[in-house]
């Protein structure tokens, strides 16, 4: 499962890198855009990963956090990544990326408790 969560990451990277692609400004936005949408997904898949395996409900919560924001995360960049290919550069178009803290704060809150669902699911079968 780690390795899923890590090539989807992976994803979210070279497509940030894609979306930032051709900005007028310099490399150091493009690598910080690349950072700013893999940060939260990164450290979901470090945390699903580092906790042991006997700590189901901990890898539940993670999980989910991790799919959530991943999924948030593709859908904003695969709109700026088409709309790189199709028409250029994103220019002040780029300013759709300062609402992914509010993404990834709203996809933690519906998450946690959804991992923990999944879990008392899981736990009765």
């Amino acid at each position: 499962m780690e390795r899923y969560f890590w090539v989807a990451t992976g994803l979210i990277v070279v497509m940030s890198l894609i979306s930032g692609y051709d900005n007028p400004i310099n490399v150091s936005n493009m690598i910080e855009l690349s950072l700013w949408c893999a940060a939260v997904p990164a450290i979901f898949t470090g945390l699903f990963q580092s906790t042991e395996p006997v700590k189901q409900k901990a890898r539940f919560i993670w999980g989910t956090n991790f799919i959530l924001s991943a999924a948030f995360t593709l859908v904003i960049l695969s709109m700026t990544t088409y709309a790189v290919i199709a028409d250029g550069p994103l220019n002040e178009s780029a300013l759709i990326f300062m609402v992914m803290p509010f993404g990834f704060i709203g996809s933690f809150i519906v998450a946690t408790p959804l991992g923990f669902l999944a879990y008392a699911i899981s736990k009765d079968i």
